[in-house]
């Protein structure tokens, strides 16, 4: 597994969920809304009312923000 201290800051982005912005580790973007998750709330699958049908997208690394 990859530390969070190797995969970088993900700068501009915040979770959707909790609010934390600039994290390190792991971010999850939701494939068919804007949703943007931190690992931790995307452990948790109640964060989203359509949380079976949508598809999350893992970055390990931080990819810049348009």
């Amino acid at each position: 597994p990859i530390k969070d201290e190797e995969q970088g800051v993900h700068e501009g982005y915040k979770c959707s969920k909790c609010g934390k912005e600039n994290w390190l580790g792991v971010r999850y973007q939701c494939g068919n809304c804007p949703q943007t998750l931190c690992a931790k709330c995307e452990e948790n699958n109640s964060w989203h009312e359509n949380s079976g049908s949508h598809i999350m997208v893992k970055f390990n690394q931080p990819v810049a923000k348009r």
